[in-house]
């Protein structure tokens, strides 16, 4: 895009408009990412071979300060994007004559519009090209000063936050807000540091070839924005220094928050190691005697269990509580069954009660289980169901069934 800056106004024009512009009044030719097309007009207009991105990014100072067909070429780094999370910089190169400027550059920094709004305002304070670039210098002074007041006041409310008291707990800062606050503070005074560097070299360039070019004195103000460069430089260093101060207390809280967080783990961890050792005893003991063994002598002691009622005497010689055995019983009433199922059950309920040699678990499972050892087999019924009888047990003589014992 091509901006022409006459003595009263701004427009943009196209290359087709060029040759139909009034080049007597035109003071300012501003190309914003221009394309090649563009960058061939004015070359041919102005006689200005126009240096290249790439040619323009160079940090040599003879690439970037230098006179070629009676125009003061300087290349300075300009700050951009310095308000948002990913600020960076950009080439701007001037071409300087006596009676025009023409600048190239492949970005839009603020300066450029913040004068561009200045200059529409009062055009009659620019009616010339050396007044022109030195209020656009001015103005990129001013936007670097603006950008370090804003990273000094973001530092002392990180350092307030940092240290704000004993009273803070740990684990209640958000650490990566900080560290990304941090390092943005530290990207925007590494780019404000080198942009004032070469806006240095830029003011001393043309305070010492603006003579050869023009009859006209350098302004004033001219001399007293180069000590302001000096100065801004000075207070970059500084900012500097205090972004990498504050981002070493970061880290150091960060790893003191991080004892302090492992110290009360580990005073949690030695409390639960101390009621492992307490209740060690106790589950050694109920591991014991929660085992299946056939003689326990200690389950005969009056007072070895108080939390429960003492057994019965005759039911104390036994593995088997009277409430399992009536649930045997009730099992053995619930359904109906054929005579040979009863039968066993009824022998299963007569050794469980009549027999103490048993374990629990020989009670309580059927004989014919795989994983117990038969003790007594059972003898297999006498008779067998006849499949024409009318009755589920065989024949009528047979059929009653056999009430099971009494158990109260």
């Amino acid at each position: 895009m091509i901006k022409l800056y006459d003595k009263k106004a701004v427009r943009s024009v196209t290359v087709a408009d060029l040759p139909a512009q009034d080049w007597s009044d035109i003071l300012w030719i501003d190309l914003l990412d221009p394309t090649p097309e563009e960058i061939d007009a004015i070359e041919a207009l102005e006689d200005l071979p126009l240096p290249t991105r790439n040619e323009a990014q160079e940090i040599e100072v003879s690439s970037r300060l230098y006179i070629e067909n009676h125009a003061l070429f300087m290349t300075a780094t300009i700050m951009v994007r310095a308000a948002k999370p990913d600020p960076t910089t950009t080439p701007v190169t001037f071409a300087f004559r006596p009676n025009r400027l023409v600048t190239l550059r492949f970005d839009e920094p603020m300066p450029f519009k913040a004068f561009t709004i200045r200059y529409e305002r009062t055009p009659e304070a620019y009616q010339t090209a050396q007044k022109l670039f030195l209020g656009l210098f001015d103005e990129v002074v001013d936007r670097i000063a603006d950008i370090l007041e804003f990273v000094a006041a973001d530092l002392n409310e990180l350092s307030t936050i940092i240290f704000l008291g004993e009273s803070r707990e740990p684990g209640t800062i958000d650490y990566n807000a900080l560290l990304r606050r941090i390092g943005q503070n530290a990207a925007r005074t590494a780019n404000a540091r080198e942009s004032l560097v070469s806006l240095q070299r830029v003011h001393g360039f043309f305070t010492e070839t603006c003579g050869n070019l023009s009859k006209d004195p350098v302004d004033e103000h001219w001399r007293i924005t180069g000590k302001d460069v000096i100065a801004l430089s000075d207070h970059a260093n500084f900012v500097s220094s205090k972004v990498t101060f504050i981002l070493d207390a970061t880290l150091g809280l960060i790893n003191s928050d991080q004892n302090t967080i492992n110290s009360q783990q580990n005073k949690i961890i030695k409390l639960f190691s101390v009621l492992a050792v307490v209740l060690l005893p106790p589950t050694l003991i109920a591991s014991i005697y929660g085992m299946n063994f056939r003689h326990m002598p200690e389950l005969q002691w009056p007072w070895g269990y108080p939390a429960r009622p003492r057994p019965d005497a005759h039911l104390r010689d036994r593995s088997v509580s009277r409430l399992q055995i009536q649930t045997l019983a009730l099992i053995a009433r619930a359904s109906p069954r054929s005579h040979s199922s009863h039968h066993r059950e009824r022998i299963l309920y007569r050794n469980t009660i009549h027999r103490t040699s048993l374990s629990r678990a020989h009670l309580l499972f059927p004989r014919e289980s795989p994983w117990l050892p038969p003790t007594n087999p059972l003898p297999k019924p006498t008779t067998r169901p006849s499949p024409n009888s009318a009755t589920p047990f065989g024949n009528s003589s047979a059929s009653a069934r056999p009430p099971p014992p009494n158990t109260a």
